[in-house]
């Protein structure tokens, strides 16, 4: 009896001495495939990016792998997104980010304005949020929200955080991941309307879906019309300006740019015309210098200098547009009119991709460092003039980037 009591003993503190817990073979199969993504991660995306320890030395960066595998049988899978995240925001890289597939997501859609964030869309049983501006998350204000957030969006500078905040709120994995609830719990969103009103809705999330209804407008602002298109114009004769919104930095198979362009310089010659728009908002980048066609000949057809430039940016235009809005203005006079951009001048870019093998992360990395200025202090491309746009502009279908030069003229 005695002895069984010794064996009983020596294996009570055998377990207590190892800490030995029994783990199921579904939690084994979570950790080791998490595991196996996280090392994947650590070998392929220092091997292919450009140059992934320009502010992040490899010796960090193997530390943050280390605890990061070391936490993973203690971490649920949004955690483990979200140090994945952070992992990759911290090489610094507005083009280096990770996108998971999507499990379930906030019923209503969410852009930024100069005044706040603001619901722009919605599941018809949300449809009271419209229009209203977001100002808590379980109690928490929104600015503290996107402090957190900051740390999980791959960002050259701020500009870039407000414009991608929006986007990364919509993943309600993330939200579970920084600790705003545990998962499956129903998250509270707090709203005010213009008046100061509040309202607060619970959710934990939905499955995509395409019922959502869009925010009635006055009217609809001619930039945000044809946003399919990866580039369109349009003549406007009474205020002799040719204006051409560049969506995306890609070419068109139905569209050839090089049509595209003599199709502009036809406009030009034929009508009379002092101003040139270029609208690079909402442009996320793709191939640089696709326009660069218009530069030569509108030089020439501008010898009396009476026929200005004008390029429209904010804190989404990014990559490629970022560069081409930068050409326009060296070559052409141009003026930059509206917000920073979210991509700086000097930046990384020619993005490629790889796929985690179990989580089917799709890892985005870059593979060229682009120096156009030559000058890291510089964050982001700079307006000329600052403009505004609120709520209140969208909802009364204005665009005040478009007044201010045609109440300048």
């Amino acid at each position: 009896m005695k002895r069984m009591m010794v064996v009983i003993k020596i294996l009570i503190l055998f377990l207590i001495v190892t800490g030995c817990s029994y783990i199921s073979p579904e939690k084994k199969s979570f950790i080791d495939k998490w595991e196996e993504d996280i090392r994947y991660l650590a070998r392929e995306l220092p091997s292919k990016h450009v140059d992934a320890f320009s502010r992040i030395t490899q010796g960090q960066f193997n530390n943050k792998i280390s605890d990061l595998l070391a936490q993973v049988p203690r971490l649920n899978e949004q955690q483990i997104k979200v140090k994945l995240l952070e992992l990759v925001a911290d090489i610094g890289d507005g083009h280096t980010y990770l996108q998971f597939p999507v499990q379930e997501s906030l019923p209503f859609s969410l852009l930024q304005f100069s005044d706040g964030i603001y619901v722009v869309g919605a599941d018809p049983s949300y449809s009271s949020v419209l229009g209203k501006k977001l100002i808590q998350i379980n109690g928490t204000p929104i600015d503290r929200v996107k402090d957190k957030y900051r740390s999980i969006i791959s960002h050259d500078n701020e500009y870039s955080v407000a414009a991608r905040f929006p986007d990364y709120l919509k993943n309600v994995d993330f939200l579970y991941g920084l600790n705003f609830a545990k998962p499956g719990q129903t998250i509270s969103f707090r709203f005010a309307d213009n008046n100061g009103v509040t309202n607060e809705i619970k959710t934990s999330g939905t499955k995509e879906n395409n019922r959502s209804i869009t925010l009635n407008t006055a009217s609809v602002p001619l930039f945000m019309q044809n946003s399919s298109e990866n580039y369109w114009f349009a003549s406007l004769p009474e205020k002799k300006a040719i204006y051409i919104k560049y969506n995306q930095c890609l070419e068109m198979a139905d569209k050839p740019v090089n049509d595209f362009i003599q199709d502009i310089l036809d406009q030009i010659t034929q009508h009379p015309t002092n101003k040139l728009i270029i609208d690079f908002r909402y442009n996320g980048g793709g191939r640089s210098g696709l326009l660069n066609g218009l530069i030569d000949p509108i030089d020439k057809l501008n010898k009396t200098g009476s026929l200005k430039t004008y390029l429209f940016i904010n804190n989404a235009s990014a990559s490629a547009a970022v560069s081409d809005a930068l050409t326009f203005k060296n070559e052409l006079g141009g003026i930059l009119i509206g917000q920073p951009t979210s991509s700086k001048p000097d930046m990384f870019g020619n993005v490629q991709t790889f796929t985690l093998p179990n989580s089917k992360t799709v890892v985005y990395y870059s593979t060229k460092k682009f120096i156009l200025i030559g000058n890291k202090k510089i964050d982001s491309l700079y307006p000329d003039i600052d403009i505004d746009w609120t709520m209140q502009d969208f909802l009364e279908g204005k665009d005040t980037d478009m007044d201010y030069v045609f109440m300048n003229d």
